[in-house]
């Protein structure tokens, strides 16, 4: 058994090889290959640490639709926390940042780190407002305008 540390893509994935098929044989505690399977474990890790992408932080959006999806909370449990229905939307629709109120009220109800709360929200650009066949929707004369400048 030669273990060295791991200095290129390819050592990495031969490391990789030899790592599956010791856990394929599956052996018991003290032996060379359960050894050499902690040994391994730890020179990939430290591969991984220095050679991974840093991780994406996440903002509220991304937390709250992680709850859902885990049904840990519901849309309904954030209607009753935001205010109403169509504020909840323009929030998970990232049109809307969250007020100091809202951070509060998530931070108090569901216990959602201050950090991640107190991120900007990457808001999506808000398009024009169209009307029937394509023009822009009466009442909104500035965009009007602009489509004919």
């Amino acid at each position: 058994m030669e273990i060295s540390l791991i200095r290129t893509k390819s050592d990495y994935d031969a490391t990789m090889r030899r790592l599956h098929q010791l856990l394929d044989l599956d052996p018991s505690e003290d032996t060379p290959e359960a050894e050499e399977i902690e040994l391994l474990t730890l020179v990939v890790g430290h591969y991984e640490e220095q050679h991974a992408a840093p991780p994406v932080p996440l903002d509220a959006v991304d937390y709250l639709e992680f709850l859902l999806d885990q049904e840990c909370i519901s849309r309904k449990d954030l209607v009753r926390t935001l205010g109403s229905a169509s504020r909840v939307s323009e929030v998970l629709a990232r049109r809307r940042q969250l007020s100091l109120a809202m951070i509060r009220r998530l931070y108090e109800e569901f216990d959602i780190p201050a950090d991640i709360l107190l991120r900007p929200i990457d808001l999506v650009p808000e398009s024009p407002r169209k009307g029937l066949r394509g023009r822009p929707a009466r009442g909104h004369v500035a965009d009007a305008v602009r489509a004919f400048a």
